[in-house]
């Protein structure tokens, strides 16, 4: 029996929960996300990222190159009538013209992809859809990019005070450290989310760091989802008695 598709409304805080859910869960296929009449794909393969791609205009590869200073007008253009001749994708052809390195050009898709999947966790309104798929993109384009730093990166980004605590879940939650080892694949943590880091006991709320941290609500908040997100902390309700 084949698998049925994930699929919802999006909403303050609903991508952090579903990137997580579906790298969790090691699934494959492809996250359809429609916002404004646009659609945006990010492609799995057992819970990794592998690539993301846009229906808008500014986040094209081309579009990000010529804006990063990488080629120039010109040089878009002769590329553009070289892959019409060729057949050849886009980048093969900016490869074998000399306008970029395979490296440059590798460094440019991830950069695009991570532009992608950064902008999804400010959005608050559109539509998911996740289609499992066995081969979900072609080989040559995969990228494998961690899980656990786009998840840091993507809610690093995220200043809406209602969306991070959405993030966070309920504020009554007790807030405790993962018991596992630390390993090389774990991404780096910044000032605010090691110092967060610092004060979880094993007793104290998400209200309680609330009220004893100085970095604010919205810094607070955000540092508090980037360790839920990455599983270096959890939360669960308080203990009754």
């Amino acid at each position: 029996m084949d698998p049925q598709p994930l699929e919802g409304d999006l909403g303050l805080g609903t991508l952090p929960w579903l990137l997580g859910r579906l790298s969790q869960e090691e699934t494959t296929g492809v996250l359809h996300i429609l916002v404004d009449g646009v659609e945006r794909r990010v492609f799995f393969k057992w819970g990794f990222v592998l690539f993301a791609s846009s229906g808008h205009p500014a986040d094209r590869l081309d579009q990000r190159l010529l804006k990063e200073g990488k080629v120039s007008s010109t040089t878009l253009e002769q590329a553009y009538e070289r892959q019409k001749s060729t057949g050849s994708r886009f980048g093969e052809c900016l490869i074998e013209m000399g306008a970029v390195t395979e490296d440059e050009l590798r460094a440019a898709v991830e950069r695009q992809v991570r532009g992608v999947i950064t902008f999804l966790f400010s959005i608050s309104r559109g539509h998911f859809r996740f289609e499992p798929a066995e081969e979900p993109l072609d080989r040559d384009l995969m990228l494998d990019l961690p899980m656990q730093q786009i998840l840091l990166d993507g809610i690093r980004s995220m200043t809406d005070p209602l969306a991070l605590r959405i993030g966070v879940g309920p504020m009554t939650d007790v807030l405790r450290l993962e018991d596992r080892p630390a390993t090389e694949d774990d991404p780096p943590l910044n000032a605010s989310e090691a110092f967060l880091l610092s004060r979880i006991d094993g007793k104290s709320s998400v209200l309680d760091l609330l009220a004893i941290s100085p970095l604010g609500e919205v810094e607070t908040l955000r540092g508090l989802a980037a360790l839920l997100s990455v599983g270096v902390a959890t939360a669960e309700p308080p203990a009754r008695g």
